[in-house]
């Protein structure tokens, strides 16, 4: 944690999994020598999970009061809580209302260590695969506490949009994966969600691994079809993507559809803006952008950059008579991204 922090590194400490990783834990009856309940997978993320609950209960506490010093620290309540524990069969599901309940009870914990603790941290828990309407009663029974709701492979960002206008919390894409390897869709995943409202995006790169924290580990042990992020060439786009946020007055800027007054394509877009001051739009699909923007009079700089590497392809200065810019962007292949801000 001291040497993320050192290098501005924000940890995500999770602290409960279960699924098929529970025969490897410790509080796995044939593990333990405390007289362990006998459960199965899908009940250790639930309150009926015999005496594993004051093992959590105990553990909890102890790594909060841990990790309580360091400021670059999320805490997450669980790891996929829908795996194998689903509210209905598929791929995008919510765990069920027993977990949900469990939920609940270890972010009370969370609260209640940290009430009496120097520092207080952001708590998360995997929400979904993909987009789910947060419910309101879900949020203020069971979330309450929780400030950061992930979801993963949201490859269309689906979730921010359901949600960023009725839930006043922070969206993260903390997992994205189940391309291949060297696919441009790592990069165009996250230049989506950003731009879509969410806080944060991780791609999932199996090659940041003890003893080759440099991103140079191989994948050597995934399956075929699960083989993560191995493109050297990916860690350098996603870090462009985080360089062109650091331009940006990220807080005050939201998606806002309505200051497109015009898209002529067919690709798709994604406009974060700050009114008045900074209107990012990305286009991803199709081949030659043109949009006119509703916007305030006076005089912009209009950058067309590439996303991969953020070279400018073009820059030119307009001023803004009647509200309204319309500009044709260069040709391009997989996308493209408009920046234009207020020059006077």
């Amino acid at each position: 944690m001291k040497t993320a922090g050192k290098n501005d590194i924000i940890v995500e400490a999770v602290l409960f999994f279960a699924s098929y990783t529970l025969e490897y834990s410790p509080l796995y009856y044939k593990n333990n020598i405390n007289g362990i309940d006998k459960i199965n997978a899908n009940q250790y993320m639930t309150l009926n999970n015999g005496n594993v609950l004051k093992r959590q209960e105990d553990y909890c506490p102890k790594l909060i009061k841990e990790l309580n010093g360091y400021d670059n620290l999320i805490i997450n309540v669980a790891n996929e809580p829908w795996f194998d524990n689903q509210e209905h069969p598929g791929f995008v599901s919510l765990p069920p209302k027993a977990t949900k309940e469990w939920i609940k009870r270890v972010s009370q914990w969370i609260k209640e260590t940290e009430a009496d603790l120097a520092k207080k941290h952001l708590i998360s828990v995997d929400y979904v695969n993909e987009g789910v309407k947060i419910s309101e009663e879900d949020l203020q029974n069971y979330y309450k506490n929780i400030s950061v709701f992930n979801h993963h492979y949201d490859r269309n960002a689906k979730s921010v949009a359901l949600n960023y206008h009725t839930v006043k919390r922070a969206f993260a894409f903390n997992e994205t994966g189940l391309m291949p390897p060297v696919t441009p869709q790592y990069r165009i995943q996250g230049w989506k969600y950003i731009f879509s409202g969410g806080a944060l995006y991780n791609n999932l790169d199996f090659t940041f691994q003890a003893g080759y924290e440099d991103g140079s580990g191989k994948t050597d042990f995934t399956c075929e079809w699960y083989s993560g992020c191995t493109d050297p060439e990916i860690k350098v786009q996603l870090a462009n993507l985080l360089k062109f946020v650091k331009r940006l007055n990220i807080i005050k800027m939201k998606p806002d559809f309505q200051s497109i007054a015009l898209n002529y394509g067919d690709e798709n877009i994604y406009p974060l803006i700050w009114k008045g001051h900074q209107y990012a739009v990305y286009f991803e699909g199709g081949n030659r952008a043109k949009i006119k923007l509703t916007i305030t009079n006076g005089l912009w700089t209009v950058d067309w950059l590439n996303p991969a590497d953020l070279n400018v392809i073009s820059e030119e200065k307009y001023r803004v008579k009647n509200n309204f810019l319309e500009l044709s962007g260069p040709k391009y292949s997989e996308d493209i991204l408009l920046f234009v801000e207020k020059s006077e």
